[in-house]
C-alpha cells in the first residue's frame, strides 16, 4: 500500500490538486520537485498536493497487493491515449522468465511522475507523444508561466 502525505491549502478558490508518485527515498530531483510544488501551494496556485510512494516495480500477473497502483497506471495510460501521448516509458513492463515456476509480467514504476487534477485528471507528466517529451519541470514551467494549466499535450508544451 502506497504510503500518503497530504498538505492541504486553505480554500482559496482553485480546483488543481497534484499528486508527485515516487519511490523511495525521496531526495534529489525529487526533492526540488516538491519545493516547487510547495510554492506553488503557498502561492495559493493550487489547492494542494499529495507524496505517494511506490515500490521498484510490481507484479502484474496473478495476485497482487498492489491494485491501486495497477489501476492508477491504467488511469494514466487512458489519460495518455485520449491525449495522443504515452506514459511508457517512463512505465515499463516486462516478462520475467524465472528458471522455475512459469513465467509473470511485471510493472517497472519511475522514479518521479506527476499527476495533475482539475476535477478530474488533467495531465500525468513525463509523457512523450515519441518525438518530444514533456518532463515534470517542463510542465511546472508551463504552469508557472501560464499562471494555470496549460495544454495538455507534449506538442502544445514543448512550443510545436
Amino acid at each position: 500500500m502506497p504510503q500518503q502525505s497530504t498538505i492541504d491549502s486553505a480554500n482559496d478558490g482553485t480546483t488543481v490538486r497534484m499528486t508527485l508518485w515516487t519511490r523511495q527515498p525521496v531526495c534529489g530531483t525529487r526533492t526540488t520537485v516538491l519545493d516547487r510544488l510547495g510554492q506553488l501551494r503557498s502561492q495559493g496556485a493550487i489547492d494542494g498536493f499529495d507524496v505517494e510512494t511506490w515500490p521498484d516495480e510490481i507484479r502484474l500477473d496473478g495476485e497482487t497487493t498492489h491494485d491501486e497502483i495497477v489501476a492508477t497506471f491504467e488511469r494514466f495510460g487512458d489519460w495518455a491515449s485520449d491525449h495522443g501521448v504515452t506514459v511508457e516509458p517512463p512505465f515499463e513492463t516486462r516478462q520475467v522468465s524465472p528458471l522455475l515456476g512459469t513465467s509473470y509480467r511485471v510493472l517497472r514504476l519511475p522514479v518521479m511522475v506527476l499527476a495533475v487534477y482539475d476535477d478530474e485528471l488533467a495531465g500525468v507528466y513525463p509523457c512523450t507523444d515519441g518525438a518530444e517529451t514533456t518532463t515534470i519541470p517542463d510542465f511546472l514551467d508551463a504552469y508557472e508561466a501560464d499562471g494555470g494549466l496549460p495544454a495538455t499535450d507534449a506538442h502544445a508544451l514543448s512550443g510545436d
